[in-house]
């Protein structure tokens, strides 16, 4: 979600906020204003003055009012996980407030999110919630705002020209002088209007958009620091290619660029450098330094790669065509189902047991972590010198394991040394001495332990996809951690997660 999507969503949504009954603190209370000041009116420190607003929030409708903030925030800058979460604590707490117009904000957000994620199912489910609170709302500009959020839709999905169709349908539907209100905001329609249009080949109304877009902001003192600058100088980019002007395409996406990197849009970067490679106007080695850059943002984004494996259903089993005459047949038959039913119950029985064992082992492995204490283990190297305050630098690593600093994808040995202040191999020898583990054992059995910990504590988790929570986790890959969870296990991630909720129910 964009900056000024996200301005525009509380100036035309959120209804004039009011203190409760409780007594408030009135430092908390001016810094909750300050601050709602601030990401209402500029992009700048965005995501720190969303983290203050929502330290500072005291009431219901002020902390639902945060999160609905703090999730726009982590969804913008590509943690789609997170922003589900915030949307999602925003939605529960929500649900005691009368603000139908604060309820669709957070409601989109959860669509738009989810979407970002690859999770479509669970999209259009928020969707359909966003489309009945709608149609309870008093705003009268509701259906532009429809279209706009529909557009954004579109978008995620790649329907460039549907999601022209759909701002174009917004712009009809808001008055000249409302829309003058926020000028910024219109710009940031037309520049993604203009976009839109190139992608579906209709340069001319492209053209148009980007006069429209250059005509809202004409009396801004600095133009480039409008809303979705960067997509705009990504239309320009794409109708100078058009016209064959490669020199200038390239200055163009590299300001586009630079642009949505100043922002951290991930999303955003992502998109202008996809498409500039398809321009093929670079060297062979920018090219290569580009789609290196792709294939990171890919791999940091696990969350938007669909894991949506639909399980197939069993197939029935071959119904006897032909009915056996002989007496001796049909018993043998009998006989033959009743042995392979005793067989099948034993080992279901069996196979339930092992599993049943392995979670009670992994729920008995979280408890005894807590009280277990490092030991050192003996050493069998003696080429490595006895090591400066070993103790001092384990506490120190146990701090950053406090912290999950294992949660960071494609985290290495050397960069947790640098960490520690010590070299590589010493860090193996006191992972060796201490833990009687290798860097990657290492790493694999913290995440792991999070993973088992955070499903364990945190009910509302268990219903996102697998996939999704490994890459919470650090994984880069759903069969990277299958593989890793199974062997450390004996049981499968949704083996564990099935058995957890039986017996969450318990």
């Amino acid at each position: 979600m964009d900056y000024s999507k996200i301005k525009f969503l509380i100036c035309l949504f959120l209804t004039t906020f009011c203190f409760g009954q409780q007594k408030l603190d009135e430092g908390k209370s001016k810094n909750f204003a300050y601050y709602k000041n601030l990401v209402n009116t500029s992009s700048h420190n965005y995501y720190h003055n969303s983290e203050a607003l929502l330290q500072n929030a005291q009431t219901n409708y002020e902390k639902v009012y945060a999160n609905l903030i703090m999730g726009g925030a982590k969804y913008s800058t590509g943690f789609y996980t997170q922003a589900v979460y915030y949307y999602e604590v925003a939605e529960k707490m929500g649900k005691n407030i009368d603000s139908i117009n604060l309820k669709m904000a957070y409601t989109n957000g959860l669509a738009m999110s989810y979407r970002r994620a690859g999770l479509i199912e669970q999209s259009d489910d928020a969707w359909q919630n966003y489309i009945k609170l709608q149609n309870k709302s008093k705003n009268p500009y509701k259906e532009a705002q429809y279209y706009y959020d529909l557009s954004k839709i579109y978008d995620i999905d790649a329907k460039y020209c549907k999601a022209s169709e759909a701002r174009n349908k917004y712009l009809d539907l808001v008055p000249t002088d409302i829309q003058k209100k926020d000028l910024d905001y219109i710009f940031a329609i037309y520049a993604q209007n203009a976009f839109t249009q190139m992608k579906c080949g209709n340069v001319i109304e492209a053209e148009q958009n980007l006069k429209k877009a250059d005509a809202s902001i004409s009396d801004v003192v600095v133009r480039e620091n409008s809303s979705l600058y960067e997509i705009y100088d990504l239309a320009k980019a794409l109708l100078s290619l058009k016209k064959g002007n490669k020199d200038e395409a390239k200055e163009f996406f590299s300001s586009a660029y630079s642009r949505s990197k100043a922002k951290n849009t991930v999303a955003a970067t992502k998109l202008i450098l996809k498409e500039r490679l398809h321009a093929k106007i670079d060297s062979p080695e920018e090219q290569l330094a580009f789609a290196e850059e792709v294939d990171d943002i890919t791999n940091n984004e696990t969350l938007r790669i669909q894991e949506l494996t639909k399980y197939e259903t069993k197939k029935s089993k071959t119904k006897i065509q032909e009915e056996k005459t002989k007496t001796r047949i049909v018993f043998l038959l009998v006989v033959f189902c009743i042995i392979c039913l005793i067989i099948l119950v034993w080992y279901n029985r069996l196979k339930r047991k092992k599993l049943t064992a392995a979670f009670q082992e992994i729920i008995a492995g979280l408890e005894q972590k807590k009280n277990t204490k490092i030991e050192s283990h003996a050493s069998t190297s003696d080429d490595i010198r006895e090591i400066e305050n070993e103790e001092q630098i384990i506490l120190q690593l146990k701090n950053l394991e406090q912290k999950n600093f294992f949660l960071k994808q494609n985290l290495l040995a050397t960069q947790l040394a640098t960490k520690l202040n010590i070299t590589p191999r010493n860090l193996s020898f006191l992972l060796k001495k201490y833990y009687n583990q290798d860097f990657n054992n290492y790493m694999n059995d913290l995440r792991i332990d999070y993973f088992t910990q955070l499903l364990k504590d945190n009910p509302q988790y268990r219903k996102y996809k697998i996939a999704a929570l490994a890459e919470m986790c650090g994984y880069n890959s759903y069969n990277q951690f299958a593989v890793n969870f199974k062997a450390k296990t004996k049981i499968s991630p949704s083996q564990y997660l099935t058995y957890l909720e039986k017996d969450f129910e318990k």
